[in-house]
């Protein structure tokens, strides 16, 4: 595309609005209006921007049609080389919360040999919780027995070692609380995945419960075999990868991640007119601005100020959205990150169009006729600091993880050298005190003698 736009550019240098003084574009911006739209000359005529405008288009669409034909035969080379569980498993929804292992293998029995039926119930995630809390307390009464068996104690690891084995203790009376509230009344979350032995199976069950969502309401009713005990509508989906699974998120009800939603999608809605609303100001500092010139200082200072102001906006972006996508409870992770796409996509072009409104509105004269040349110095200028914001500060902070990796591993790096710097500093005061302990006695000794 930037080969088809070559020829475009060149004829556009040749325009006399860029570097014309009376204009007021200066450097470097007059670079960018010099082969932009904004410096055609006046009598050329717009047919090779045209042509060429339309040959871009081409190239684009032809550009998707390509990834989609390569994403598709990617995935049918995934699919059909590497088998795995979740070809042969089906995913179950809106199950009540008596269901047994048993009814559902009575129930997908028809469609063919089942291999095995997984009932997910609910406690899940609070037992997910206490293991790992037990696990994390299991490592700290190694790390302290460790530190009690140095030949100096390090102040603290008596109490740490009592704390960490009154934490195991409670955690397993929690959990065998847990397994024995299971046994007794076992409840169901309303999710399970059945196992067939044969791919044909799980395709013939899936085609069986497979609505068309868009002829949903005229489509004629499933028989009554197709329900759960005659009565009760199911779910029945190809089961994601074991791996893509939430399972914390499935004990949570559709109501309950429907409230999630609305709530976490209107407090991001919030959020995205915040931030756009600083960009936009920002980029409409004009409105606010004296027109009579300024001194330089002052302008460089503005500038600074409006580039903190629109680092600061996207960053939160980026770091808040995953965040507070993670208490939707989403049940598979790739749903997570398609959520985080759009919502990070909406906010790019929301606030890349209220930028461009304004410098739009900033390039109209008094007569309300917009000068072009001004509005590409300006609106160029953002582009390109939009591209390379996005090119450079977004993949930088995806790729080294400040926020989620670097941060918290250098806080724990420094609490622990703190804590090796005390244990160094304990050790030698405690063998100051010793020798000079064993100096007195020795000489008191000397002296009764």
């Amino acid at each position: 595309m930037s080969l088809i736009t070559l020829p475009v550019m060149i004829s556009n240098f040749n325009g006399v609005y860029a570097f014309n003084p009376t204009e007021g574009i200066a450097f470097p911006n007059n670079l960018i209006v010099a082969t932009s739209l904004g410096n055609r000359p006046p009598h050329q005529p717009v047919h090779l921007h045209s042509i060429m405008d339309f040959l871009c288009t081409l190239a684009f669409l032809g550009f998707l049609v390509f990834y989609r034909r390569r994403q598709l035969l990617a995935r049918q080379e995934v699919e059909t080389k590497v088998i795995t569980a979740a070809d042969y498993t089906v995913h179950v929804k809106g199950l009540p919360e008596d269901t047994s292992k048993d009814e559902l293998l009575e129930h997908f029995a028809r469609f063919g040999d089942v291999e095995q039926v997984l009932v997910c119930y609910t406690g899940y995630k609070e037992r997910t919780r206490l293991l790992e809390l037990r696990n994390k307390a299991e490592e700290d009464v190694e790390q302290f027995n460790l530190q009690m068996a140095l030949p100096i104690e390090t102040p603290g690891a008596r109490a740490g070692l009592v704390e960490a084995q009154r934490i195991i203790d409670q955690t397993t009376g929690k959990l065998l609380q847990l397994q024995r509230v299971h046994a007794r009344t076992p409840r169901c979350c309303g999710h399970a995945f059945v196992t067939f032995k044969l791919w044909s199976a799980a395709r013939k069950c899936r085609d069986h419960y497979k609505v068309s969502r868009a002829w949903a309401c005229w489509q004629e009713p499933r028989e009554a075999s197709a329900a759960f005990r005659n009565s009760i509508p199911i779910s029945v989906k190809i089961a994601p990868q074991p791996s893509d699974i939430i399972w914390e998120s499935l004990e949570v009800s559709s109501r309950m991640r429907g409230v999630r939603l609305w709530a976490t999608s209107l407090f991001t809605l919030v959020l995205l007119v915040l931030a756009t609303s600083c960009i936009a100001g920002v980029n409409g500092k004009h409105f606010f601005l004296p027109i009579k010139p300024m001194p330089l200082v002052f302008v460089g200072l503005i500038n600074v100020v409006s580039i903190v102001i629109i680092i600061i906006s996207n960053v939160t972006m980026f770091v808040t959205l995953p965040i507070l996508t993670s208490y939707e409870a989403h049940t598979t992770k790739s749903s997570v990150e398609v959520h985080i796409m759009l919502r990070l996509w909406l906010f790019q072009v929301l606030n890349t169009l209220m930028g461009a409104f304004m410098f739009w509105d900033a390039s109209q004269n008094q007569e309300g006729r917009t000068n072009w040349a001004h509005w590409f110095a300006d609106g160029g200028t953002m582009l390109m600091g939009v591209i390379v914001g996005d090119g450079i500060l977004m993949n930088v902070i995806e790729f080294y993880r400040p926020f989620d990796v670097l941060l918290p591993r250098y806080i724990n790096g420094l609490f622990f050298h703190v804590q090796i710097w005390h244990a160094h500093l304990f050790a030698w005061v405690f063998t100051h005190r010793a020798v000079h302990t064993n100096t007195h006695s020795h000489q008191s000794s000397s002296l009764h003698t």
